[in-house]
């Protein structure tokens, strides 16, 4: 039984309308909605994080420099979500 299960994206889409994780328009959100809604599981809150909240220029793959300038605040994220489980996606 998991209480609380953060998922982590790598950055927003250019094509997204908000800069928060897994926005409810983009297709990884929708994506992730059907894996967990087929999974039979007691989970009570569910969270989303990205390691780069900013979009990158025609949606590339962040640079290893882009992930870890953003590692500190990450880590600061979750130590504030105290998640039972995370789960990085994409």
């Amino acid at each position: 039984m998991f209480n609380r299960i953060v998922f982590i994206g790598s950055n927003p889409s250019i094509n997204s309308h908000s800069l928060q994780p897994f926005w409810r328009n983009t297709k990884s959100m929708k994506t992730l909605s059907s894996w967990i809604d087929s999974v039979d599981t007691s989970i009570h809150i569910i969270d989303f994080l990205n390691v780069s909240n900013h979009p990158t220029p025609s949606n590339r793959p962040l640079k290893t420099s882009e992930i870890k300038d953003n590692l500190s605040r990450l880590f600061l994220d979750l130590q504030l979500l105290q998640p039972d489980k995370v789960i990085a996606v994409g």
